[in-house]
């Protein structure tokens, strides 16, 4: 068994693939890196002052093990079901798929950016992006834009700014 967890059992690299959308030398460093993160989660809360039960009192996660949790969100952005479909496999509560999906979400995002793996969402200049591009070599690039549409100004001077000449709408020109 490659890897086995409670809702899942994965056989080869292959089925990995397909149901996470990794191959298991990633899912290998996925899972040490949550497995740091959950650990350092689990030692704030067992020693925080001011405890009033025990460590481990309360109710218990529903997907326990790091494993479940990795195979849950790989398996929620490779197909991005529908909470309720992610409820039915995994045996929980709607709520629960979306405090999982929120909360897994943003380790994730952590440990990819700790990867330096996470790609850049904005640059701050073009002097930046130029450098980016030329560190890179980078020679082509594709730039997909769609106006959008923008409630009409009631201004008359905003509303000739906006204006693109067609009749009807007025599409952004800056987005």
């Amino acid at each position: 068994m490659l890897i086995e967890s409670t809702y899942i059992k994965i056989n080869s690299n292959r089925s990995l693939k397909s149901y996470a959308g990794v191959d298991l030398k990633t899912y290998k460093t996925l899972h040490t890196e949550l497995q740091l993160i959950e650990n350092e989660r689990l030692s704030g809360l067992s020693n925080r002052e001011g405890r009033l039960r025990q460590f481990g009192g309360g109710g218990k996660q529903l997907l326990s093990t790091i494993d479940d949790k990795l195979l849950f969100i790989l398996h929620y952005f490779k197909t991005y079901p529908t909470m309720d479909v992610m409820a039915t496999n995994y045996n929980i509560s709607r709520t629960s798929v979306w405090n999982y999906v929120h909360e897994l979400s943003q380790k994730l995002h952590a440990i990819l950016v700790n990867l330096e793996v996470m790609p850049m969402r904005e640059m701050p200049s073009i002097e930046a992006f130029k450098a980016y591009l030329e560190a890179n070599k980078v020679h082509q690039l594709i730039v997909d834009a769609t106006e959008r549409t923008i409630e009409r100004p009631s201004k008359k001077m905003e509303n000739r700014a906006q204006y693109s000449g067609k009749k009807k709408d007025i599409p952004s020109k800056t987005h």
